[in-house]
């Protein structure tokens, strides 16, 4: 009987050291951040009311490097670069970067009662522009820069205009200054691609 109670209470103690361990040794929770569209605010029409131009935003398309959950980093010196473990995004990092050239392009177009909408969208576009984005990356205390291809392309499928975007702006000291340098250069890249509609 003392043999039993001697295993009892050794694998009790056992167990609550294991349990204590695992708590005392969790990672934290990473923070999560969305880009934010300057925009949002806008008196952007709704779908009714949008009877001037209709554009579908898409595909955007993403360097590989930037098609995960973690934050990038791009060190000073170009060349060494790092991910943020515990600052994720929110949303996939091209979802979130069309949402808010959507957001952008149609507070462009607000003015002329146009919509910009994502191009899995069930609307029918008169305009399409289609983003290649070749790099959008930056680090806290640095510059974050945005360099994307755009191509506009009519309801037939034909070429009309193609260019480049290519700006930097300066981040601040931290990771939510960061992620607004992106967003405020998404919004300035949303409004060269309003202007580029017919």
């Amino acid at each position: 009987m003392n043999k039993r109670f001697s295993l009892l209470t050794a694998l009790l103690a056992l167990s609550l050291l294991a349990a204590g361990g695992c708590s005392v040794g969790r990672s934290p929770r990473p923070d999560f951040y969305m880009l934010s569209s300057p925009a949002e605010n806008a008196a952007v029409p709704g779908h009714e009311a949008a009877v001037g131009p209709r554009v579908a935003i898409g595909p955007v398309t993403i360097p590989g490097y930037l098609d995960r959950p973690q934050i990038f980093v791009r060190d000073g010196n170009q060349v060494k670069v790092r991910l943020e473990e515990f600052n994720h995004w929110s949303e996939p990092f091209g979802e979130g970067v069309t949402r808010v050239l959507c957001d952008a392009v149609s507070a462009s177009l607000a003015p002329r009662k146009g919509l910009a909408f994502p191009m899995r969208s069930p609307q029918q576009p008169q305009w399409r522009i289609a983003v290649d984005i070749a790099r959008f990356d930056g680090a806290p205390g640095g510059d974050v820069v945005l360099d994307a291809g755009w191509t506009l392309v009519n309801e037939i499928g034909d070429e009309i205009r193609s260019g480049r975007f290519v700006q930097r702006t300066a981040a601040g000291p931290d990771i939510t200054s960061m992620v607004r340098a992106h967003s405020a250069l998404l919004a300035q890249f949303g409004a060269v691609l309003g202007n580029i509609v017919p």
